[in-house]
């Protein structure tokens, strides 16, 4: 490690051999910091059969608190894991290990860490947060019946004044979130509070299986393929998709789409819209699938013409980044970095309706919107949206609270009893 180089402490409820947005964040960051000669340890829960290990450069030390692999932990495990964590970063501190500590994923944690102590034993501390609940935690979608729209709704109530609680229960020196939409939010629970928007970056084993083509327009004859990647989740919008299908088929185009992703926790969701697709007579132009490997991922982002997103709830959206990253026109719904995404992409940001959204493909492809070489969107991109000047980002907001000191960029909350 060089002399400037960082001793960063960070900390995630997730990790592998847990598969998703969140992880990817964790592990891209810290190789990315690692790679720039600051010294890395990865705090994480521990996971069966697996130790802790050196990964990209950085150390990865699983606690004893076991996860399962699959499925979420009890409330009172993840408890014991943030109580488990803080016993860490204190001992990390005493030794001289750590100079800042980042809670990059974890709300539990958030709300158990004693920042003050962690403070006060010699380092600043800064979070992540991906979004603010109760965004991204529906169950419930239009079509189920009424009493299960209502019931999710009184949940989800409560979730964001309990999640609302957890932000408020401690303060950190420092928040970073994925995109403005979050910062927003989040500034509006805690105002005055020191946040920095920092973006993602492109998933660099991903971006080595794709091979962009040198146009995306569809060749004569062929039908329009469009590609949706993403976990079939209510704030995913996957359910529009097929009213969606049917008014391009009415506007006269022939199309192929794939929809692509885990089911996780909501498999009822998957198969409603699965069908739905049966019961209007689109499975052959609207295949719902799975999970899918990495290598078959990039051979589906570099056969689409367009990418479509239509979704209402996201921290920043990871699959329509990996599109652009292809050279593919993202066509898409303001949510996290979307907007974003679909105007450097070439494509369009509409509302998350299946009018709007079957609207903007026909517009895109009677306008023959298909511009440039796909390969140089693709490089672009790439540039633009990088896990290196994301942790360029992320040093920046380190070194700055350790030169000022922690007391001048802390934010203190109004602490609510009662959680709202």
């Amino acid at each position: 490690m060089s002399r400037s180089g960082l001793r960063i402490l960070a900390l995630s409820e997730h990790y592998r051999p847990r598969v998703g947005g969140t992880v990817n964040y964790v592990v891209e960051s810290c190789a990315a910091l690692a790679g720039m000669g600051h010294s890395v340890r990865l705090l994480v829960p521990g996971s069966p059969g697996l130790g802790s290990e050196l990964v990209e450069g950085m150390s990865v030390e699983r606690l004893e608190t076991t996860f399962p692999s699959s499925g979420d932990p009890s409330r009172d495990t993840r408890y014991q894991f943030c109580r488990e964590a803080e016993s860490a970063i204190l001992e990390n501190i005493r030794h001289g290990e750590a100079d800042v500590v980042h809670v990059m994923f974890g709300l539990f944690l958030m709300e158990v860490l004693n920042t003050e102590a962690i403070r006060k034993a010699g380092a600043p501390i800064a979070a992540t947060v991906h979004n603010v609940p109760p965004m991204e935690c529906g169950r419930s979608w239009q079509g189920e019946p009424l009493h299960r729209r209502l019931k999710d709704a009184l949940r989800l109530r409560a979730v964001a004044r309990m999640n609302a609680y957890r932000l408020r229960r401690h303060r950190y020196d420092a928040y970073v979130t994925p995109s403005d939409p979050v910062t927003r939010a989040l500034s509006a629970i805690l105002p005055g509070a020191d946040v920095t928007t920092i973006g993602h970056g492109i998933g660099a084993e991903l971006a080595g299986l794709m091979n962009p083509p040198d146009e995306r327009r569809p060749q004569p004859g062929a039908p329009l393929r469009l590609l949706t990647v993403g976990g079939w989740a209510p704030h995913k919008r996957q359910h529009l998709l097929p009213a969606v299908a049917e008014r391009l088929m009415a506007g006269g185009l022939k199309i192929h789409w794939d929809v692509v992703g885990p089911s996780g926790r909501l498999a009822g969701y998957f198969d409603a819209v699965r069908s739905e697709i049966a019961q209007r007579d689109l499975g052959e132009s609207v295949l719902a699938r799975g999970a899918a490997e990495q290598g078959d991922l990039a051979r589906l982002y570099d056969g689409a013409n367009i990418y479509v997103q239509p979704s209402t709830e996201e921290g920043f959206c990871l699959t329509a980044l990996d599109a652009a990253a292809c050279g593919l026109p993202v066509i898409a719904s303001p949510a996290g970095a979307l907007p974003r995404l679909s105007a450097d992409s070439g494509g369009e940001c509409v509302e998350s309706d299946p009018q709007a959204l079957a609207e903007a493909i026909l517009r895109f492809v009677r306008e023959d919107r298909w511009a440039g070489d796909p390969r140089k969107t693709a490089e672009a991109i790439r540039q633009r949206y990088s896990w290196s000047a994301a942790a360029t980002d992320l040093t920046s907001t380190y070194q700055r609270l350790l030169r000022a000191g922690t007391a001048a960029h802390s934010y203190a909350p109004s602490l609510a009893s009662s959680g709202d």
